[in-house]
């Protein structure tokens, strides 16, 4: 039974022999695609990386940052727009991105919450007015910071990430992380909180990890499931309100765990049945923090090591730190889950080679004007309307 005519996959966590996929439907399943590919390739790299231990990604925010630097990316950057675009899974405009934030909209509901806030933080005076201008059309806040008072920089961001996860996320940022080469902070922020459909009781029972069995809290009730079985795995989908649910792919084997795939999502979104069902399920808290660095070594090498250059400054740039927090609480109520990424750009500690050299010591004129309209290739001004003309002749005179 087709559950959603489109998809978002936003969430992926593993529970020892439990892992779980959030999908949310959408209103335009193209720019959405590509979510569900990095969410695969982050789960995967996360897991591979822990096998032992329980592990949540978001998928969302690394999407979200990283296609803000792609339009901030100077156009000779070829390899560095192209190792993102593989990322995220489709080619990145800047319409695209306008129509993400109206796509999926924030939404507060007696009995779900979905906010998805982002933020572009520029360091006071040494970034380009019109570059900041242009990416915050995409969808992005803009909150100029001094980054030479690391410590500040990082109690705003955190206070800002605290409120829009409802205390969810605290102490992402660190003052280590910021210096006065810092030259911009993208965060993407994400708040998911929604109700089952079923209504269930607390109930404990026995959960079998791959060294024990043990007493676990967890909840129980009968309700109507999304229900398939394959050979090796079951998968069925608990609904929660406004559209939203949890999918869980649970081996046949006992202690072998391996994180659902696109595929697998999309053939239960076509092929599942509607069961009516006593389910048994255990309460579950994760939190964790992610290194995106490590993480996407191999699928952003080099954006992740060299420099590049941006709209946003003439000095080369480079990325100084990408992480991700992440928090999910799952209970007989429902479940409430929430991610910040965040990704910090700084100068080269070296200023620019001094190419040129000028010393206005004799009589001169001026000519200020504004620039209207936009260069589709340089984001800069196409027009200029000129405003004021003058000659100075001895600038100690009046």
């Amino acid at each position: 039974m087709k559950r959603c005519q489109k998809d978002l996959t936003t969430i992926v966590t593993m529970l020892l022999g439990i892992s779980a996929t959030m999908a949310m439907e959408t209103l335009e399943a193209n720019h959405f695609k590509g979510t569900a590919k990095a969410t695969q390739t982050l789960a995967a790299s996360v897991f591979e990386s822990t096998p032992e231990v329980n592990t949540l990604s978001c998928a969302v925010g690394p999407v979200q940052v990283l296609s803000t630097l792609h339009q901030a990316l100077r156009d000779n950057e070829t390899n560095k727009k192209k190792e993102i675009e593989n990322f995220v899974g489709h080619a990145l405009t800047a319409e695209g991105l306008k129509n993400f934030k109206s796509l999926i909209p924030n939404e507060d509901a007696h009995n779900s919450t979905f906010l998805n806030n982002q933020y572009i933080f520029p360091a006071n005076g040494e970034i380009y007015p019109h570059a900041v201008e242009t990416l915050s059309q995409l969808g992005s806040t803009v909150v100029p910071l001094d980054f030479s008072d690391s410590q500040g920089a990082a109690d705003k961001i955190n206070a800002i990430i605290e409120s829009d996860t409802k205390g969810m996320i605290k102490d992402l940022a660190k003052s280590t992380h910021f210096d006065s080469l810092t030259k911009a902070v993208f965060l993407s922020n994400l708040y998911l909180k929604a109700n089952w459909i079923t209504k269930f009781r607390e109930k404990s029972f026995s959960f079998t990890t791959k060294n024990e069995t043990k007493d676990v809290a967890g909840f129980k009730g009968t309700g109507w499931v999304y229900y398939r079985e394959t050979g090796n795995d079951i998968f069925f989908t608990l609904p929660a309100v406004n559209k939203i649910y949890m999918m869980i792919k649970m081996s046949k084997e006992i202690g072998r765990v391996s994180p659902i795939t696109t595929a697998e999502w999309e053939e239960s979104n076509e092929k599942d049945t509607s069961e009516y069902t006593k389910l048994t399920m255990p309460n579950f808290t994760i939190e964790n923090m992610v290194d995106l660095t490590a993480q996407l070594e191999e699928t952003l090498p080099t954006l992740l090591k060299d420099d590049f250059k941006t709209t946003l400054t003439e000095r080369p740039l480079s990325i100084s730190v990408f992480l991700q927090k992440n928090k999910i609480e799952v209970n007989k109520d429902g479940f409430t889950a929430a991610s910040a990424t965040m990704l910090g750009l700084m100068a080269k500690c070296m200023p620019p080679e001094v190419t040129c050299k000028i010393v206005v010591n004799h009589a001169f004129s001026f000519l200020i004007t504004k620039g209207c309209g936009k260069n589709e290739d340089t984001g800069g001004s196409k027009d200029f309307l000129h405003l004021f003309a003058g000659t100075v002749i001895d600038p100690t005179q009046g």
